[in-house]
């Protein structure tokens, strides 16, 4: 199975930045999901890569800690937050828990 640093290789992620977890680049990936729900950590089921925007999160700042922190504890390989359109860059409390 590719590891998360072998997809980061890919053509298609061209330009991402790993910016919080870098320890954990050689988790496997299992699967890829894209999450439009604010509840996906209830249907994870861990070494998924989640693709995500900050439109999906919940807007308070301690549920988005939650629901960062509950994909952690799903054990997804990695979480992947589109930057540009909802976002300028991922906050500094969601990286420091993804840290």
């Amino acid at each position: 199975m590719p590891t998360l640093a072998d997809t980061l290789e890919l053509e298609e992620l061209k330009g991402a930045k790993v910016v919080a977890g870098s320890d954990g680049l050689d988790r496997e990936v299992g699967w890829v999901h894209v999450a439009g729900v604010p509840d996906a950590p209830n249907w994870v089921n861990g070494g998924e890569l989640v693709l995500t925007t900050m439109i999906n999160l919940p807007t308070d700042p301690a549920e988005q800690e939650q629901y960062i922190q509950a994909m952690a504890d799903k054990g997804v390989a990695g979480l992947a937050l589109a930057v540009g359109r909802y976002v300028d860059r991922a906050p500094e409390n969601l990286r420091a828990i993804a840290g």
